[in-house]
C-alpha cells in the first residue's frame, strides 16, 4: 500500500489504466498493483511522497481522501455540523471502513480508517 498524507486528492476519471501510465511516464509515479478487470472503483498511485487515489465508479465532482484513526468522532461531528454523511462501511478489501461526508461547500470527503482483525492470524 502506498504511504498517506492525511489528506490526499481523490480524482474521477474516465480511463484510469491510461492515466496512471501517464503520471508512471511523465511523473516517475509508482505504478500500483494492476486493477482487476472492468471499472476502477479505487486506485491509488504514488507520485514523490504523495498519493492520489483514482475512481472511475463515482460521479464526477470533487473529492478529498482523508485517512484516519477517528472516523467514529468525525462521523458525530459531520453529523452535528450539517454535513451530509454516509454510514460508515468495510472497504472491498475489508481492510478498511469508509464514509463519505460532503461539507457546504459540496466538497465528498472520502474518509478511511484501516482496522485491526479482531483476532490475529
Amino acid at each position: 500500500m502506498p504511504h498517506h498524507n492525511a489528506l490526499s486528492p481523490f480524482v474521477t476519471v474516465t480511463d484510469a489504466r491510461a492515466l496512471i501510465q501517464s503520471y508512471v511516464d511523465v511523473l516517475g509515479a509508482v505504478p500500483p498493483t494492476p486493477p482487476d478487470p472492468g471499472p476502477v472503483a479505487h486506485i491509488e498511485v504514488q507520485i514523490g511522497d504523495s498519493v492520489i487515489a483514482l475512481t472511475e465508479l463515482l460521479p464526477h465532482g470533487k473529492y478529498v481522501l482523508l485517512v484516519t484513526n477517528e472516523l467514529n468522532a468525525i462521523e458525530e461531528r459531520a453529523r452535528c455540523a450539517g454535513w451530509s454523511t454516509t454510514v460508515p462501511k468495510p472497504a472491498q478489501d475489508g481492510a478498511s471502513r469508509i464514509m463519505h461526508a460532503t461539507d457546504p461547500a459540496q466538497v465528498t470527503w472520502v474518509i478511511q480508517e484501516f482496522v485491526t482483525p479482531a483476532c490475529p492470524e
